[in-house]
Order: structure tokens, then C-alpha cells, then sequence
């Protein structure tokens, strides 16, 4: 369950990338939050969303292991 700040922060998310993303879009988003509000989640609750669980590239292993972690509590 999201916080009312991610909540916000996601359905911006979303409007902003568009809800059903075109084939090669290479969409990207940005959240600026301060640490430890959950910037993670928001972006798992925003990816399945949008891509409908379809893949989801990180820059790094540290960030694929945390939004591999995260994407359970997103429904995924």
C-alpha cells in the first residue's frame, strides 16, 4: 500500500509517461524524493502500471536487486 506522497507521486508518474506506452518508446521518468521515502516502490508501482509488468531496465546490479525486491510488494 502506498503513502499518499507515492500515491500522488506515481499517478504524476504515470500521466506524465502516458498509460499505454507505444512499441520502442524508451520511455523514462524521474521521482526526486529525499532518501528513504520509498522512491523504489514508487518507480515498481509506476512500471507495472505503465509497462503491465513488461521489463524494466536499471543502470546498476545494486538497483536490480533492489527493484527485483521491490517489484513484490507492487503486485509483481
Amino acid at each position: 500500500m502506498l503513502r499518499a506522497h507515492q500515491a500522488e507521486a506515481v499517478d504524476v508518474a504515470v500521466r506524465a509517461l502516458g498509460a499505454v506506452p507505444s512499441v520502442g518508446a524508451g520511455l523514462r521518468a524521474t521521482i526526486v524524493s529525499a532518501c528513504g521515502t520509498g522512491k523504489t516502490v514508487m518507480g515498481a508501482h509506476t512500471a507495472l502500471r505503465v509497462a503491465g509488468g513488461g521489463p524494466v531496465l536499471v543502470p546498476t546490479l545494486d538497483l536490480l536487486v533492489q527493484a527485483g525486491l521491490a517489484g513484490g510488494g507492487a503486485g509483481r
